[in-house]
């Protein structure tokens, strides 16, 4: 399969990385001195063996609904511990995902953040599914996640298991390019008191705190709270753009072993968020439409409950159920509320023979009802939308611990288009227990939501007046997928990987122009828009990564991507771009690049390295830098960003940490969306630190 990767695309794989190579070769540089300082040190804990031998046996379930060998996975899988999260500093899930190879993560705002995998970045991106103890986060309306609405506390997380690249087999069809899944801490390793106190320039207050205890022998539980209060950034010019914002959280869980074989799970979770936005919003790049400072006012609550049955050591059962609600006001943009039910059950068997399979059904029902706001509505307003879905996977060892096949499809019908198919075919061979090559094909869709059917934006820059509308006639976004990937681990202190793909896009979705019209109340030139599935598109992708133990107390993880993104409209909608660029008088040239500038949202190359030391057993210290190409598409110059947190445990209760994020610079432009309701600000340089104390 690389060798599909066309000669062109090698070379713009060149070119990206030419100047690239020179910083990174320097960041390597200072790791490697770093870790002759560290050879000066032999005190400290024994980090790089026991970590490194953990990653070769780590169990994950993400790829295939059911504990599995990391190692053994053909998927392009990463998993960020709870222990990573705490070494980075990481406050949010975004911030965590940084160090993954293949993911792009970008900040709008101090509140706002765009995450994909593997192309289609956005503010609303689409395209990755994110799951919460087997929940979906995705907004009914948009179907993307709302970060901003979103506060999952860092101590709580157990870890965040990755998938890049097409999940939809067994987790549907918002999964195209990738699935998240965070999975909290259980409540018997949260007992007794934790608090959590920290400020800093930008991160101005956080404070939280958790107690958990025992009901009886089998059933544990813990409630919690957390406050946050953020600074806002700064705009291009330099001033305070009242991003500000401050989120209040609380929840619980409850874990109960009913008897040997059966346990339930029941959480659940209220929080509410104050959220500023820049006051002078962009709609169209360079014509700016003047607006009041505004703020966003969220509630969002939920809770779950997940029962577990284990038959046998071959056979076990799982249900989940949870209900989860939003409410939003934004003055600008628009507002409501949704509702949605989600069950999921499935059933794992591994048979006598060869075959180890999983399969499921599941329903979920969605409600939302929009308020119209200044610039968008929605018609209808309200919306129920129902999808029924079933899906089977079959593991098949060919070879005994030598050669696997896994092969399933999704079943889903919606109330929106239908019935849909996505199946996948994945082999993994494994010619020793060192190392692991696989290779996958793969379908997957992703299904119009509520917005693509039902918007409806109105605004007026006299003499001309913007109207773009949805479109009940859409079809799914269609997507086939050829992966291969590369896993060794060839010592305790080493393991590396490595990943290639060719994704081909079908019926993408973009606005396409419609006739220009004169209209008289009020007197205005109307461009219409109407959104349609007018776009193909291919992109290419090779990511690596590494993670190394140089020395008994450090360790080393440094990864890289490099994307090519191709999109193309349809002949239909380039000759009307045409048209209505000679109407207007517009040099060809312009409407070329114009209609070609879908390609530039996305970075063509990443980079990062992550320094681990451990000085003394109770002291960390630990370096993070990452390496982010141009958004030539929103004018977002590349940048490099440097982290670095030391921490110190004076017993074994309590931690003092210090961190400090974007020392590189003083300030960097990450992400743009255009046309949005809102400016995007500047990431400032920032210091925090803070005191993390638990007592048993």
């Amino acid at each position: 399969m690389i060798n599909a990767l066309n000669h062109s695309f090698f070379v713009r794989l060149r070119v990206c990385f030419r100047g690239a190579f020179f910083r990174f070769a320097a960041a390597i540089s200072l790791a490697l001195a770093f870790s002759a300082a560290a050879a000066e040190q032999t005190g400290g804990r024994d980090l790089t063996d026991l970590s490194l031998e953990e990653l070769m046996d780590v169990r994950v379930s993400l790829a295939t609904r059911k504990p599995g060998r990391l190692s053994e996975i053909a998927a392009a899988v990463d998993v960020v511990t709870a222990e990573d999260m705490r070494r980075t500093g990481a406050e949010n899930v975004p911030d965590a995902l940084r160090q993954v190879p293949g993911m792009e993560v970008g900040r709008l705002d101090a509140s706002k953040w765009a995450l994909s995998s593997r192309g289609f970045n956005g503010l609303y991106s689409n395209k990755v599914l994110v799951l919460l103890d087997g929940m979906s986060l995705y907004s009914p309306v948009f179907s993307g996640v709302l970060w901003e609405s979103m506060d999952i506390a860092p101590e709580e997380v157990s870890r965040i298991e990755v998938v890049r690249g097409p999940g939809a087999t067994l987790w549907g069809a918002g999964a195209m390019n990738g699935v998240i899944s965070i999975a909290t801490r259980e409540a018997r390793e949260t007992q007794g008191l934790s608090v959590r106190a920290g400020a800093g320039t930008e991160q101005k207050a956080v404070m939280s705190g958790r107690w958990g205890g025992a009901i009886g022998q089998n059933a544990f539980y813990r409630v919690y709270g957390r406050a946050i209060r953020h600074d806002g950034f700064i705009n291009s010019a330099g001033e305070p753009a009242g991003d500000d914002w401050d989120r209040k959280t609380s929840g619980f869980r409850l874990d109960w072993k009913a008897s040997r074989k059966n346990s339930l799970i029941l959480q659940g979770e209220a929080s509410d968020a104050d959220i500023g936005q820049e006051g002078n919003p962009t709609l169209v790049p360079g014509i700016p439409i003047e607006g009041p400072d505004y703020r966003i006012r969220t509630q969002a609550g939920y809770v779950s409950g997940r029962w577990r049955s284990v038959f046998s050591p071959k056979s076990d059962f799982d249900l989940r159920v949870s209900f989860n609600g939003t409410r939003r006001k934004d003055p600008f943009f628009f507002g409501g509320h949704s509702r949605t039910l989600d069950v999921d059950a499935q059933h794992h068997v591994r048979t006598a023979g060869r075959h180890d399979i999983v399969w499921g059904a599941g329903f979920r029902q969605t409600f939302h009802r929009i308020q119209p706001e200044r610039i968008m509505t929605m018609e209808p307003a309200s919306r129920t939308f129902r999808t029924f879905s079933a899906f089977i996977q079959d593991d098949i060892d060919l070879v005994p611990q030598k050669l696997r096949l896994t092969a399933g499809s999704k079943f889903e019908d919606n109330s929106l288009t239908g019935f849909e198919f996505q199946p996948n075919l994945r082999l993994a061979w494994m010619p020793s227990s060192r190392h692991t090559f696989w290779t996958a094909v793969s379908q997957a869709v992703r299904l119009p939501d509520p917005s693509d059917f039902d918007l409806k934006i109105l605004y007026d820059i006299p003499p001309v007046r913007f109207r773009m509308n949805g479109n009940t006639a859409l079809q799914p976004e269609e997507l086939t997928a050829f992966e291969c990937g590369w896993k060794t681990t060839p010592s305790v202190r080493f393991h590396a990987e490595a990943s290639g793909f060719i994704n081909r896009y079908d019926c993408l979705q973009n606005y396409s122009l419609g006739d220009i019209r004169l209209i008289q109340d009020p007197p205005a030139l109307e461009i219409p828009f109407t959104l349609d599935n007018v776009m193909t598109g291919t992109v290419k992708g090779l990511e690596c990564a590494m993670d190394a133990g140089l020395r008994r107390n450090l360790r080393i993880r440094a990864s890289a991507a490099v994307l090519s993104v191709r999109q193309r409209w349809s002949d239909e909608v380039i000759r009307k771009a045409e048209e209505i660029g000679r109407m207007l008088g517009l040099d060809r040239a312009f409407v070329k690049e114009w209609v070609g500038n879908e390609n530039g949202k996305s970075p063509e190359w990443t980079g990062s390295l992550r320094l681990s030391w451990n000085p003394a057993a109770s002291v960390d210290a630990d370096l993070m830098a990452r390496f982010v190409d141009e958004l030539p598409q929103m004018a977002v110059p590349g940048y490099t960003g440097l982290d670095a947190r030391l921490a110190w445990r004076p017993n074994g209760f309590c931690e003092v940490f210090v961190l400090g994020r974007n020392l590189a610079g003083r300030k960097h432009l990450e992400f743009d969306e255009t046309p949005s309701s809102f400016g995007a600000t500047r990431v400032e340089r920032s210091v925090y630190g803070g005191l993390n104390v638990r007592m048993r």
